[in-house]
């Protein structure tokens, strides 16, 4: 066996070891042996007809091993890709059966707020706005813009709220009314991150959840209690899903006093009539992150009254997350309120009112009873009277 055929079948060796072993020392050994044979099988044939030179060699083992190592290589990246896209797929179908757990509906936007065609969970959009399947299927969501599904009050926030929003900000949930095919409010928690697709173009991945008032709130006084405090009222909540963590004692006081069940929003703190506004200055101040002073808020609190608050926002170290705490002034003067049956019910003296108007009836009866005695018996008196007068006259005639 000369050189030449001894070259021939180390190339095929070198491709066989670089294609099977693990780790690459096994291959460059291999061919540094090959080499070291190859070279001592041209010293030998040095004196034949057709010699091998030493440089030639030398040279088509370097380029051997570099082709067989970038072949090697390509091998081994297309090894991993596969399995990193097999583990991907994996904890992409484990978080997206998270994320459908959480939230009603899953979609993915484009830059322009439009439904992209990977937005495989827009039958749930659909199902959640009771759109049926001939109005509203799941091609017809395609390439349609996110905002048709809202309030018009509150697509221009909603479009500035993402418009606003940087790669590199945390989650943030917004607040808004849907609407669905009978036009009917509903009211729903908005939560959205940005990413950027394998086209380096700008992406919102959305989770919609519907908010469901579980617990049953007592109605409102119409006039507020009578409540008199010098300390103020402060609230602790989360900034992204404006759920409530702390209550204060004299918050607690208060809310037993109106007689409702502690909130689990912030924003249901407020009247029917000011909570788009604050909802609108809550989103402000969460958007501006921490500041230096305390920013001033003004609502109307469970329908008590209007009050001047103070919002303060901070990252806390021990949830890992941003949480605001809002501190409420109360006047220090109670409203006064009319006494009435409805309040003195709504107080829990409605017994004690009962039994007064009762006895008021009572002696409003009996009253009554003995001016209509008096009465018959004056008439009586006044028909004795007239009666004796007219008979006297007979008499002195008989």
């Amino acid at each position: 066996m000369d050189a030449r055929e001894f070259m021939s079948l180390s190339t095929k060796a070198e491709f066989f070891l670089a294609a099977l072993t693990k780790y690459a020392w096994p291959y460059a050994f291999s061919t540094f042996v090959h080499f070291l044979y190859a070279m001592r099988l041209t010293r030998l044939h040095a004196d034949s007809e057709m010699p091998v030179s030493p440089q030639f060699i030398a040279l088509f083992f370097l380029l051997c091993f570099v082709g067989i190592a970038a072949t090697r290589r390509v091998i081994i990246y297309n090894i991993r890709l596969k399995m990193d896209l097999t583990e991907r797929s994996v904890e992409l179908g484990a978080v997206s059966s998270l994320l459908l757990v959480c939230y009603d509906a899953v979609l993915e936007l484009d830059e322009s707020l439009t439904l992209t065609e990977d937005s495989h969970d827009s039958r749930r959009l659909s199902s959640m706005l009771l759109h049926s399947g001939s109005r509203v299927s799941l091609p017809g969501m395609a390439d349609r813009s996110f905002l048709d599904c809202f309030d018009p009050e509150d697509q221009d926030r909603i479009k500035a709220h993402f418009a606003k929003s940087s790669d590199d900000a945390p989650v943030m949930a917004l607040n808004a009314d849907m609407l669905d095919a009978d036009q009917n409010r509903v009211k729903v928690e908005v939560f959205h991150a940005q990413f950027r697709n394998l086209y380096n173009e700008r992406r919102f991945l959305i989770g919609v959840r519907e908010i469901q008032d579980v617990e049953q709130v007592a109605p409102l006084l119409e006039e507020g209690p009578l409540v008199t405090r010098d300390e103020n009222l402060v609230v602790v909540f989360e900034v992204h899903t404006f759920d409530i963590l702390f209550f204060s004692q004299g918050m607690n006081q208060f809310c037993s006093e109106l007689g409702i069940n502690r909130p689990r929003s912030i924003l249901d703190l407020s009247s029917d009539q000011s909570r788009y506004s604050f909802c609108n200055r809550l989103q402000e101040v969460v958007d501006c992150g921490d500041q230096a002073q305390p920013a001033q808020l003004s609502f109307n609190l469970l329908a008590h009254g209007e009050v001047s608050t103070s919002l303060s926002v901070e990252h806390d170290e021990l949830l890992d997350c941003l949480v605001a705490s809002i501190e409420i002034h109360l006047p220090r003067e109670a409203p006064e309120s009319p006494l009435t049956e409805a309040n003195l019910q709504r107080f829990g003296a409605s017994d004690g009112f009962r039994g007064l108007t009762s006895q008021q009836r009572t002696v409003t009866s009996r009253s009554r009873r003995s001016r209509s005695r008096s009465s018959r018996s004056r008439t009586s008196s006044r028909r004795a009277r007239h009666s004796r007068s007219a008979g006297t006259p007979r008499l002195l005639q008989l």
